[in-house]
């Protein structure tokens, strides 16, 4: 991973304190839970409990996804990364120490909890795999080479019907609905095409 691309990821896991996790469940379907965490560079700490749907999944298979990203008023302000990862279960006491600090620091709110028991909140270290990190930035995802930002010249998509309004463009291919807008000094415009 080139140092411009790593910076950048750790960059967005350093400003959350909250990622999507997504892990499989026994009957093939994907289960996605919200949890806090806190990372050293690329490796993200959590704890959850051991009697969890979430710790099941993880003991069955390591293979995660996780998504990080915050609510902008702007959609083309968005930004976040999803990475596909591996998750562990940690029992080494100076690796729990080591994040239990780096969760405290994240969360002070914690600093009033006693300390995780492992029998039953175990500490999960979630590693990237062999992956191509997503960043995206407003409705557009890019692969770990391709920079981040808006497509020059704005976005194109389909806008839900509850939008309202006369459509700027319909398709008589499929009578969907096009838009195109750009982001100009913070705010979204739209022009007909």
């Amino acid at each position: 991973m080139k140092a411009a691309l790593k910076q950048l990821i750790v960059h967005l896991l350093d400003e959350h304190r909250i990622m999507t996790i997504a892990t499989n469940r026994p009957d093939g379907w994907p289960q996605a839970t919200v949890v806090g965490y806190a990372n050293d560079a690329l490796v993200l700490y959590t704890f959850i409990t051991r009697n969890s749907q979430k710790y099941a999944n993880i003991e069955l298979d390591p293979r995660v996804s996780i998504a990080i990203a915050k609510d902008y008023p702007q959609p083309l302000l968005i930004k976040g990364l999803s990475m596909a990862a591996r998750a562990l279960v940690i029992e080494d006491s100076s690796e729990v120490d080591h994040a239990t600090a780096l969760l405290r620091r994240r969360h002070p709110e914690y600093k009033v909890l006693p300390r995780p028991n492992p029998a039953e909140v175990p500490l999960i270290r979630i590693t990237p795999g062999d992956f191509d990190p997503r960043l995206f930035q407003g409705f557009r995802a890019r692969r770990s080479g391709q920079g981040v930002g808006p497509r020059p010249g704005g976005f194109r998509r389909k806008p839900p019907s509850s939008l309202g309004g006369p459509p700027s463009r319909v398709s008589t291919a499929d009578d969907s609905i096009g838009i195109e807008g750009e982001a100009a000094g913070g705010r979204l415009t739209f022009r007909k095409h």
